[in-house]
């Protein structure tokens, strides 16, 4: 069951394509485990090759199957892995924002309120990124030093108190700005 969520919330969060999962789903068909849960029936019998350009949103209502707070950690997480990666800020802002407001998990709120600086043309992108990674660099390494689940959740909603950043110039800097002046200067 743990690894049906995980590989769902990869889908949902664009880690794994849904014919992917799909592929995966079929393999485990003749499990001990898949035969008798009616969980995994309802992942089997959906339609996935439906013809409407629905399917990606119908695939989502089956998060009501899950517990939410184990997917928001999944989440955030990953969230937090794609902004030090150099994901893309705009879907990955826009989504926290809207998963703040839906859910009310208020630690995504500080993400996704960079999502006026990315609409403002006053704010660069490189500027929003070096900015926004200044804020999760220190939150990923108090996320990453939470040792269960009911911390991490407690953090998600601001019921521990947030790590702050130190320095608007450390790793974050030679990460994003270090590069670009090597790129520029060669």
């Amino acid at each position: 069951m743990k690894t049906l969520a995980t590989k769902y919330f990869e889908v949902l969060e664009r880690k794994l394509s849904l014919e992917e999962f799909r592929n995966w789903l079929q393999s485990q068909e003749n499990s001990e485990e898949v035969k008798h849960d009616k969980l995994w029936k309802t992942f089997l019998s959906f339609n996935y090759a439906s013809g409407s350009g629905n399917i990606g949103y119908e695939f989502s209502k089956l998060l009501r199957n899950f517990d939410l707070d184990e997917y928001a950690i999944f989440k955030f997480g990953n969230s937090l892995t794609q902004i030090l990666e150099d994901g893309n800020l705009f879907r990955i802002v826009r989504s926290c924002r809207d998963f703040d407001s839906r859910y009310n998990y208020p630690l995504f709120g500080i993400i996704g309120d960079f999502d006026s600086q990315l609409d403002n043309e006053e704010f660069s992108y490189s500027e929003v990124r070096q900015k926004l990674a200044s804020i999760a660099e220190p939150i990923e390494l108090q996320w990453n030093a939470l040792k269960s689940n009911t911390e991490k959740l407690a953090l998600l909603r601001k019921q521990i108190e947030v790590a702050k950043a130190t320095s608007t110039q450390g790793a974050v800097y030679d990460r994003f700005y270090g590069r670009m002046w090597k790129i520029w200067k060669n």
